[in-house]
């Protein structure tokens, strides 16, 4: 059952008090074994445990009401024996040690929220990035002309449903284009390919295809280098449309 808000928020400082008042019982436990010595001793352990888990505030709660508690119950009744000196220099270094605790529980919170958000938002640029991969892979798949990406080596990255509506199949092999392209012109292909990646420039060709139904066509096939700002290929990116009509 989901705890309603004001009592969510509330319970860091429920468990300040709690485990004030535990350190307080442990305190007196150890009355025997410690005596005079370290009265507000447990209640920095009770500051750092509280802060750890729940941060700066709920820390500088329990730092007062753990000396509010300490003084009560183990500084007063052992004043006149210390003298006025040591009993106003227990409070100065109670102060001292509890105000280094919550500095450093500080640092750490503070830490921990700025990794969080530089993972939040490693996060969201992930996703906005696979959603733009996505989205643009479907702008892609609906472009009437046969598409296809390559790696920046120049394997066979990604190619558009309009190669299977032509030939009837959806893998780009070896064997499946030599045969629907005749061997003249998958050479010619081969080697035009093989001199764009050489030389990082774009590639221009006509070619013969050979549909489903063993009709042929021709196309033409311009391919294009993506590049990154420092100017490296990054992948490559073609098109290849019917021009028959054209050649007729």
């Amino acid at each position: 059952m989901a705890l309603h808000p004001s009592l969510r928020r509330s319970t860091p400082y429920l468990w300040s008090l709690a485990i004030t008042c535990a350190a307080a019982l442990v305190r007196a436990g150890l009355g025997t074994a410690l005596g005079e010595h370290y009265p507000l001793g447990t209640f920095y352990a009770a500051v750092a445990i509280i802060g750890w888990f729940w941060g700066v505030w709920p820390a500088v709660l329990a730092a007062v009401l753990g000396y509010l508690v300490g003084d009560y119950l183990f500084l007063m009744p052992r004043a006149p024996s210390l003298g006025m000196g040591s009993a106003a220099l227990e409070p100065a270094v109670y102060a001292a040690i509890c105000a280094a605790l919550i500095a450093l529980v500080y640092r750490v919170h503070d830490r921990q929220r700025r990794l969080d958000q530089a993972l939040a938002d490693h996060a969201s640029t992930r996703q906005a990035l696979i959603e733009s991969d996505a989205r643009f892979k479907r702008y892609l798949d609906a472009l009437p002309d046969i598409v296809y990406t390559w790696k920046a080596d120049g394997s066979r990255e990604y190619i558009n449903p309009r190669w299977a509506d032509y030939v009837g199949t959806e893998s780009v092999t070896d064997e499946i284009a030599a045969a629907h392209i005749p061997a003249e012109d998958l050479s010619a292909l081969n080697q035009g390919r093989n001199e764009a990646l050489r030389r990082g420039e774009p590639m221009r060709a006509e070619f013969r295809l050979r549909d489903r139904h063993g009709r042929t066509r021709w196309f033409m096939t311009r391919c294009v280098p993506i590049r990154d700002p420092a100017d490296a290929i990054t992948g490559w990116v073609g098109t290849s449309i019917d021009i028959d009509d054209e050649r007729a």
